[in-house]
């Protein structure tokens, strides 16, 4: 099964593509007006997903759960993790 993400920030918070509307707008007809009525709607959903990220914020992983954070990382981006000679711990320092 292959999820649709995208990353939403630069901490390594990742939400999938559902967690907010997406507005596909035609090029043609009343354009700004469309894209105007979007926008809004979008906006509208700001406070709920602030929220979500406030929660997702204030959840500490543990060191063996920061480790399989980043094996999982490792094998989502690599599909033989061994071959690339990359340990899973050096992925979670800050440089």
């Amino acid at each position: 099964m292959h999820v649709k993400s995208l990353v939403a920030c630069t901490n390594g918070l990742i939400v999938s593509r559902g967690a907010f509307p997406a507005y596909c707008v035609p090029h043609r007809g009343n354009v700004v007006d469309d894209v105007i009525a979007g926008a809004l709607e979008v906006s509208r959903g700001f406070g709920s997903l602030a929220e979500q990220v406030e929660r997702m914020e204030q959840r500490r992983l543990s060191n063996d759960e920061l480790i399989q954070y980043a094996e999982r990382a490792l094998t989502l981006r690599f599909p033989d993790p061994a071959m690339t000679g990359i340990a899973p711990s050096p992925l979670l320092s800050c440089s």
